[in-house]
């Protein structure tokens, strides 16, 4: 979540930062999640071409997921095939499939979403894993297992990423 809200790294050595550009944000509006900012974060990843093939999923809280089941394109059968209501869980809408967490960052009353596709992040290892399994003399012999390795994580497809405010 950090490495998706805050900036990406370019450059051969990644020392040059580049922040999410605002054509990829959507303003709050002193709303919260509504089917509205869910088509405009699927017009915003279908103006920049991308490929309709790619999994797309959308992160919120379950206050977004609250908004949402109260919406009537959302509760109406006429809208969805996906009974929400009476499953009490939101599945796919517009196209995405939904994560519920609640770890996303909230700043002054506002929760920060995000709607992106399966190639719009990615994850690197450093180096290789260091594994080292053996006992531990001050544990009575315990055998301990102690793995280390330098991961990171960024976007690497700004045009793939909305970020979607949501009072």
């Amino acid at each position: 979540i950090a490495a998706a809200r805050g900036s990406a790294h370019e450059g051969q050595a990644g020392g040059t930062t580049v922040a999410l550009p605002s054509a990829q944000k959507i303003a709050h509006g002193s709303t919260g999640m509504t089917v509205t900012k869910l088509l405009s974060a699927k017009e915003i990843l279908d103006a920049s071409d991308v490929d309709p093939d790619l999994a797309r999923y959308c992160v919120l809280t379950a206050a977004e997921v609250t908004d949402l089941l109260n919406s009537t394109e959302v509760k109406s059968a006429d809208y969805n095939t996906v009974k929400a209501l009476a499953e009490g869980k939101l599945n796919t809408f517009c196209g995405f499939e939904f994560i519920r967490t609640q770890r996303l960052v909230t700043s002054g009353g506002v929760t920060y979403c995000y709607a992106y596709t399966e190639a719009a992040l990615g994850a690197g290892m450093g180096d290789e894993l260091f594994v080292d399994i053996g006992p531990r003399r001050d544990k009575r012999m315990a055998t301990q297992v102690y793995v280390s390795g330098s991961m990171a994580c960024t976007r690497i497809e700004d045009e793939q990423f909305v970020e979607i405010a949501c009072q």
